[in-house]
């Protein structure tokens, strides 16, 4: 258990000896002050290149496992959590999922996008919010596809990534489920250049052409150890 830091060379390995607050990490990341925050099944620890420090966001007495984290461009932090979504500002903890209005407190991934829209993927469909306005996507399709996970696409379109009903493409206030992909198992998605990588549970990394319709493997992709990828991203 753990994280694992790796410089070039070597995997350097960080656990609750280290200062972790807790060894199952779900979620990594890199704030705009190139501070380090992993989320674990006990709260979060931040990490500052030199020692951890830990925020469990409701106390000792009840543990709040983190799965996802997000920023907006005033350096807030959001993250998603078993207890719903809790906002960092001015070193303060702050739950605002009843402020959001959310259906459901069990979040499974948070997304700021280019227009500092904050998205909440939760166990009854999905929620935009901004400046205090809430957009909630909770129909009775939605209630069952189980969102995982999000991406922005060109022309301010978002992508999600579903449990079993691939992706939904979100234009203003309306959505479409996109044929092509129904049955997938969606873990992660990035965007780049009209083609959505897709890693899944059982299919391995896909690439769907937005403008052309089309699903396909990547190439070499029998090359791949797993056919269960969980994240993708490019790196710099």
């Amino acid at each position: 258990g753990g994280i694992a830091k790796f410089d070039g060379a070597e995997f350097e390995v960080f656990t609750i000896r280290d200062g972790l607050i807790n060894n199952f990490a779900s979620a990594i990341f890199q704030d705009s002050k190139q501070n380090i925050w992993i989320g674990t099944a006990d709260g979060v620890s931040l990490y500052n290149g030199i020692r951890f420090r830990n925020f469990n966001l409701e106390g000792e007495s009840f543990k709040v496992s983190v799965s996802s984290i997000a920023e907006n461009k005033n350096q807030e932090l959001f993250f998603g959590t078993d207890n719903g979504v809790y906002k960092r500002a001015n070193k303060r903890n702050l739950n605002i999922s009843q402020e959001m209005g959310l259906s459901s407190n069990h979040v499974l991934d948070v997304f700021v996008d280019n227009t500092q829209n904050l998205w909440v993927a939760h166990k009854k469909g999905f929620t935009r919010f901004k400046e205090g306005v809430a957009k909630h996507f909770t129909d009775d399709v939605l209630n069952s596809v189980f969102p995982q996970c999000f991406a922005e696409g060109a022309h301010q379109n978002i992508w999600v990534g579903t449990y079993g009903k691939g992706l939904i493409q979100v234009r203003g206030d309306k959505y479409k489920l996109i044929p092509e992909t129904n049955g997938l198992v969606i873990l992660d998605i990035f965007f780049e250049e009209d083609i959505l990588w897709i890693s899944t549970f059982k299919n391995g990394v896909l690439q769907y052409d937005t403008k052309k319709k089309v699903l396909k493997p990547i190439q070499n992709h029998k090359n791949l150890p797993t056919t269960n990828c969980r994240k993708v991203f490019k790196d710099s």
